[in-house]
């Protein structure tokens, strides 16, 4: 039975809350010198100081002030006058709270001091989850920040690698070092692209709060600063003069064909005739699989992911066209149409410039116009073709993005535009350097 205890008149004292003894239940002393403060005595003995607080219209009971002996009573008076000064000023926060709030600001501290401490190469590994491995094709982005970030490269003589400096630490003399280390052993591009994937690096970590500012100056040439500019060789579209006029009778193309059947394989040969009839980028031909190649409608299906601008094109060919790319089919021993060896898309296209432009490259060698690459014979289709067909049709004829146009444009009479403009073309390269129209095969080449 539980026994009716009498509290000071004058208030709690250290004597009388230590005497307090446990009964069956659960009971409660007031404190008449602190009004608001009670001490709960459990049936087990645990003595607690407890309050209920009124604070911003919310009733707050039960509020533990501490355990006795642990919390003494002039500290638990102490803390109760200071919770109702807050609960006045309106700041008052319950324990369980204030002890999240005090849980999340160790772990921002604790987070802070690991930032301080973060690696780029701890940035690194985030940034190619984050970006890069999220880009259609980040390979070659990843092999870049390996080789040069990273310092994994075979001849690597760069004194300080990146990766292993703390990522807040990194300055422009860090980076510069670098950079200098590539460029001076002549690899002036492949400076050029290091220090792009830096200013990319370095951004990302900015927006992560991993770097308080950038360790380089925004807006600086320093390319220029740097000694990485590069003089681009202009190209220039064949059989097109200075002035811009059309060559008659195609000359350039005409020694260029020759050159092709006399000297190069079929791959090669058939892979520079097919960019010049169709206009297409070097990617989208070396990544075509003969299941998009319709032999019988002659129509090659160019699906968004092998594309720039992520669009999917048919491609209408003309007989000659399709010819070559029979002739391709049934040589190659992969799913791929143009094979040379099995090699990726970018393998193929170095492959290629090297016949061209390499150091007994057939341009130089046969004097086949000025300075130009594949992509100039996507450009030399663009420049002759406006003579059969509309600005929008040209534009589509390469698959460039017409913007709004394109929600307006008629996609069914699009299709049979191209299809007369490309055979228009191929007719008069096919007369020009065959003496026959492009349904007509030449047996010369084969």
């Amino acid at each position: 039975m539980s026994k009716y205890i009498i509290p000071p008149k004058n208030g709690l004292t250290d004597v009388f809350v230590k005497n307090l003894k446990a009964q069956d239940k659960a009971y409660e002393i007031q404190d008449r010198a602190c009004k608001g403060l009670r001490i709960k005595v459990s049936p087990v003995g645990t003595k607690t100081f407890v309050t209920t607080i009124y604070a911003s219209g919310d009733r707050y009971p039960n509020l533990s002030l501490g355990r006795y002996p642990n919390t003494c009573l002039s500290d638990a008076r102490e803390k109760l006058l200071k919770w109702k000064a807050q609960a006045k000023d309106g700041v008052f926060v319950t324990p369980k709270v204030q002890k999240q709030l005090d849980a999340k600001a160790k772990r921002i501290e604790l987070e802070q001091q690991l930032i301080q401490t973060r690696t780029v190469d701890e940035c690194l590994i985030e940034f190619e989850k984050n970006i890069i491995q999220q880009r259609k094709q980040p390979k070659s982005a990843l092999k870049l920040i390996d080789s040069e970030l990273r310092g994994n490269r075979k001849g690597f003589n760069c004194s300080v690698i990146l990766s292993e400096l703390p990522v807040r630490e990194v300055t422009l003399d860090h980076i510069k070092l670098l950079i200098y280390s590539i460029r001076d052993r002549g690899a002036i591009v492949q400076a050029k692209k290091t220090f792009d994937m830096i200013k990319q690096f370095f951004r990302w970590c900015l927006g992560q709060n991993y770097i308080e500012k950038l360790p380089y100056q925004l807006g600086h040439d320093y390319n220029k600063s740097w000694g990485l500019s590069i003089s681009a060789k202009p190209d220039r579209a064949l059989d097109v003069g200075i002035n811009g006029k059309h060559l008659p009778g195609l000359p350039e193309i005409t020694n260029l064909f020759q050159v092709l059947d006399n000297e190069c394989d079929l791959e090669v040969r058939n892979s520079a005739k097919i960019l010049l009839f169709t206009g297409v980028r070097s990617k989208e031909l070396f990544l075509a699989e003969k299941e998009h190649i319709n032999l019988d409608e002659h129509e090659w299906f160019i699906p968004a992911e092998n594309t720039k601008t992520d669009n999917t094109i048919t491609i209408p060919l003309s007989d000659f066209v399709t010819e070559l790319f029979e002739q391709l089919i049934a040589q190659s021993p992969s799913k791929y149409v143009v094979y040379m060896g099995g090699k990726n898309a970018t393998a193929k296209t170095r492959r290629m410039d090297h016949v061209i432009n390499g150091p007994n490259g057939i341009r130089n060698r046969h004097k086949i116009g000025d300075y130009w690459t594949l992509h100039t014979l996507r450009k030399t289709l663009r420049s002759h073709i406006s003579k059969w067909c509309s600005f929008e049709t040209a534009e589509r004829c390469l698959n460039h993005s017409l913007g709004k146009l394109a929600d307006v444009y008629d996609h069914a009479s699009d299709f049979e535009q191209r299809k007369q403009a490309l055979q228009q073309w191929s007719d008069a390269v096919c007369r020009a350097t065959y003496g026959s129209e492009s349904n007509v095969f030449p047996l010369r080449g084969l």
